[in-house]
């Protein structure tokens, strides 16, 4: 290999960006050595594939970040020099590939005379920093490092040739990190462009990435080997990150500039994902104005107004205008799209998208060992290198701080609102499919959640020692035929933009031919008998046709969810039409055409036929408009009285059936006493939801992210919270169950097929949904008092200085409607908490507004994604409420029990059926 002594050449870095903060003054860590490696292009979740062993063994011996978020934009050369320097690139001025200034010209990354030229580059690398104070420093291949930042160059460097032989690379650095003492570099930097490479050309998920994957992590096991051999493990930190993420593009995904604009009004410094524009004098507005709403994935912004967490607007480098294409599009001209076509993987996109997401995984003595940390900004590398060599680092955008949990003897600390997010990001991405059972989505959700939970310190909990308990189930995709006549001559057929069928059921086809059809009004039937619609009238095994809803009339009636069809059901209805207004078709019509799944062993459940009717086809069934308006006008008095309608109906039922076999995850955290060990605490939250619905128009993904990848994530980090502390006495068991949202199938199975015997199992905590909008001075028990776990819980909140308050959503029946209720129903004394309402720094009935808004306009709707202005504090600091509260339970003396009042009657009847009443 060729080695270079670097020449004192006498240049001054200059620095044209804006203010920078002062680091935050850290004690020296004591001498070690960084050897800092970069595989470009290297997305985060790479790592998980098969083909990467030495890289996975080399996070199992250290500490991994879920992710590691690029500075914005998510390019090469702007994200390498931040990580050596903690700066944004407004404030290093390297703020793309391809860049303007007016002093120096044009930079570009091929251009090597720019490269060289240390004006461009602002701020102090780490290798400045550690040859300023007196330390060695050696750069293989790095941006930066073949300029003379600071009037020096690196002790001893490599200018980049990719042709280099990348074993060679490793046995160069091996050869400097093998001199004496005193002569050795203390920070090197290793670049590998593989991954990049074949993640351009043939796509992230293509067979040829995952070979580049394995060459590079072949050289991460050869010098894992090489620094073992020489007996340096317990000197060299080894710290191998990414620049970015990768993710797929393609010629079908590109906006064409001159679709909008013409190409003669612009000078173009940058192309895509970010394009750095220069309008034509005279032409700022035009352009500006043109393209802002050329394009749904398209930002558009002026210099200045790039949202402040991009951090992309104080340089003098930075364009008038900033575009952005959405993750996966292409910024290009028709001319520049027929001369080449886009790369099959790009990156550049806003670093918010997981896919930019870029690795991070550190080995070596500073290191903590089989640790996965929250996601952290790559501009916090810098003053965690400065700390390991024991320098003081330069003024830089980073923290300590923001990575100590990174160290050796870093503190346990409580839940981490960056933890929960970033499981929530991943979760809730599109990515995921919207999690739904049987599908993609399901093996991305509980892989990742089976893996998250042994990060967190968890062990397979399944009895035959494996993470998943398998859950059979049976999906049903409604469909069918009703026609209409009321003679002989006149007939009516429904399609499906006028009517759907659906059953609760597990049913298969079924038919009627010829039946009656009577109109029960709204189909109300109060217990104080003050309103009925049926008066006696006989509908068994007839078509029951009502109007949803309740009239004016009935003051004070309310109806749960499914009531009406349960009243007709009750009295022998073959089949229940509810016609509804357009706005109810909107929100119900998704329901009807959606599968319904059950557990297989199921079968025999049946439900009652229910058929929804679009406004617009009401008529049919009453003859006439004129009709239909003199039934809705009867059926608004209390007087109302039933009547059978004219004509006959057939309906023939034609469900499609498949069957479905889906996961539950389990991980265990056993306890610590030899007898109570045997006792367990279970703690559940969903993490499925519905999937796609390719009929939509737009957005076609349900991505639940607050219902209930919040949940899940929020479970997550409890039992990495609960693992990093003392161990229970009781085990406690977390279920992430499959099927909720289907009717709380995978915990109804789970309490069925119980890891723990059901006799041992003292309580149950759900955690569904979380609070995603900032701390709160209450917190919410749903469904009242209902055992001593709600004591415990209240007084731990007491110990956190808020306290307990009611329900406010009692009509909604919300304790029996998630997974908890499977556990309450077989006597396990179970808790479901909730957000509270009273929001920190908010005026009273905020978050009550709030979440009325979630629930009538977002709630299991595609909308359900997670939020830029999330904040996550408020959840963390439930989190640990919640592990707090386990921990109580577990290590109590006695168990939890039902309270004596008649809300909990049949739960403590099913516990003393177990023969475990307390």
């Amino acid at each position: 290999m060729r080695s270079y002594l670097a020449p004192l050449v006498l240049l001054l870095a200059a620095c044209a960006g804006g203010s920078r903060v002062d680091p935050t003054p850290v004690p020296a860590a004591g001498g070690g050595t960084v050897l800092l490696i970069s595989l470009d292009g290297f997305r985060w979740d790479f790592l998980d594939r098969a083909v990467a062993p030495n890289l996975q063994a080399l996070a199992r011996g250290g500490v991994r970040a879920q992710w590691m978020t690029p500075a914005f934009p998510s390019l090469t050369f702007p994200n390498h020099y931040t990580m050596v320097t903690g700066l944004y690139p407004e404030h290093h001025g390297i703020i793309a590939n391809n860049i303007r200034d007016a002093a120096l010209g044009t930079f570009r990354i091929s251009d090597t005379t720019a490269v060289r030229n240390a004006r461009w580059w602002g701020g102090e690398p780490i290798w400045r920093t550690a040859q300023r104070q007196g330390k060695h420093a050696a750069a293989f291949f790095w941006p930066g490092s073949e300029a003379p930042i600071g009037g020096a160059m690196p002790w001893r460097f490599m200018r980049f040739n990719d042709a280099f032989p990348n074993a060679a690379r490793v046995d160069s650095v091996l050869t400097w990190l093998s001199l004496p003492r005193g002569e050795a570099p203390s920070v090197v930097t290793l670049y590998y462009s593989d991954v990049d490479h074949a993640g351009h050309d043939f796509g992230p998920d293509a067979p040829q990435t995952d070979s580049a994957i394995a060459r590079v992590d072949s050289m991460i096991g050869r010098l894992m080997a090489g620094l073992a051999a020489r007996k340096l493990t317990d000197r060299v930190n080894v710290i191998v990150v990414s620049d970015h993420g990768m993710i797929a593009t393609s010629a079908e995904r590109v906006i064409k500039l001159d679709d909008y604009i013409s190409l003669a009004d612009i000078d173009v410094v940058d192309w895509s994902p970010v394009g750095t524009i220069i309008p034509k004098p005279g032409k700022e507005t035009a352009v500006y104005d043109a393209l802002v709403r050329a394009h749904p994935r398209l930002k558009v912004y002026r210099k200045g107004e790039v949202p402040a967490r991009l951090h992309f607007n104080n340089h003098a480098r930075i364009t008038p205008l900033v575009l952005v294409a959405d993750p996966g599009w292409t910024i290009t001209t028709t001319a520049r799209l027929a001369a080449r076509r886009p790369n099959a993987g790009g990156h550049g996109f806003d670093p918010a998208a997981r896919e930019m997401g870029a690795l991070f995984v550190a080995s070596g003595p500073a290191f903590r060992q089989g640790v996965t940390v929250a996601p952290f900004e790559n501009i916090h590398l810098y003053s965690l290198m400065a700390h390991i060599l024991g320098v003081t680092p330069a003024p830089n955008d980073g923290s300590l701080d923001s990575v100590r949990t990174l160290l050796r003897g870093a503190p346990e600390q409580g839940a981490s609102a960056d933890r929960i997010r970033g499981h929530l990001i991943t979760l809730a991405s599109d990515a995921y499919e919207g999690r739904q059972p049987g599908t993609r989505g399901d093996t991305l959700a509980t892989r990742y959640v089976q893996r998250a939970m042994a990060s967190a310190g968890l062990s397979a909990g399944s009895a035959d020692g494996t993470w998943l308990q398998s859950v059979s189930l049976l999906g049903v995709t409604p469909g069918g035929t009703v026609r209409r006549w009321q003679d002989s001559a006149t007939r009516s057929t429904f399609d499906a933009s006028d009517l759907l069928l659906w059953t609760r059921g597990l049913d298969g086809p079924r038919r009627l031919d010829a039946g009656d059809v009577v109109f029960v009004g709204h189909g109300i039937v109060t217990a104080d008998g003050r309103w009925d619609d049926y008066k006696g009238v006989d509908v068994r095994g007839k078509v029951v046709v009502l109007l949803g809803g309740v009239p004016q009339a009935a003051t004070g009636v309310s109806l749960a969810p499914g009531e009406q069809q349960r009243t007709a059901t009750a009295r022998g209805a073959w089949a229940v039409a509810m016609i509804v207004n357009p706005a109810q078709w909107a929100q119900l019509s998704p329901a009807f055409r959606r599968e319904t799944v059950r557990l297989a062993a199921d079968t025999s459940v049946a439900g009652t036929l229910e058929i929804l009717v679009h406004p617009d086809a009401a008529t049919r069934f009453f003859g006439d408009g004129t009709a239909l308006a003199a039934a809705r006008s009867e059926a608004a008095a209390a007087n109302f009285r039933p009547r059978a309608l004219p004509g006959k109906v057939f309906v023939e039922y034609l469900p499609r059936r498949r069957a479905v076999v889906s996961p539950n995850v389990l991980g265990l955290l056993t306890g610590s006493d030899p007898t109570l060990r045997d006792e367990v605490v279970v703690v559940t939250a969903h993490w499925d939801h519905f999937g796609r619905n390719p009929t939509l128009t737009g957005d076609q993904i349900f991505n639940g992210a607050f219902d209930n990848a919040l949940g899940t994530a929020s479970m997550l980090e409890m039992a990495r919270v609960l693992a990093a502390g003392p161990r229970p006495k009781r085990s406690v068991l977390f279920v992430a169950t499959t099927a909720e949202e289907s009717g709380l199938l995978g915990a109804t199975w789970y309490t069925r097929q119980p890891r723990f015997p059901l006799a041992k199992t003292v309580a149950a905590v759900n955690l569904d949904a979380g609070n995603p909008w900032g701390r709160t001075r209450d917190v919410i028990v749903l469904g009242g008092a209902l055992s001593s776990l709600d004591s415990v819980f209240g007084a731990v909140a007491a110990a956190q200085g808020r306290r307990v308050t009611p329900d406010p959503y009692p009509e909604q029946g919300f304790y029996r409607r998630s997974d908890h209720f499977a556990f309450a129903r077989v006597g396990i004394p179970a808790m479901f908490t909730a957000t509270g309402m009273d929001f920190v720094g908010r005026p009273v009935g905020w978050g009550k507004a709030l979440f009325d808004r979630y629930l009538a306009g977002t709630y299991h709707s595609p909308s359900d994604e997670v939020g830029a202005d999330w904040d996550l504090r408020g959840d963390a600091e439930d989190v640990d409420a919640l592990a707090e509260t386990v921990r109580r339970i577990a290590n109590a003396a006695g168990r939890p029990r039902w309270n004596n009042q008649p809300e909990t009657a049949s739960f403590r009847a099913a516990q003393a059926a177990q023969g475990k009443t307390p």
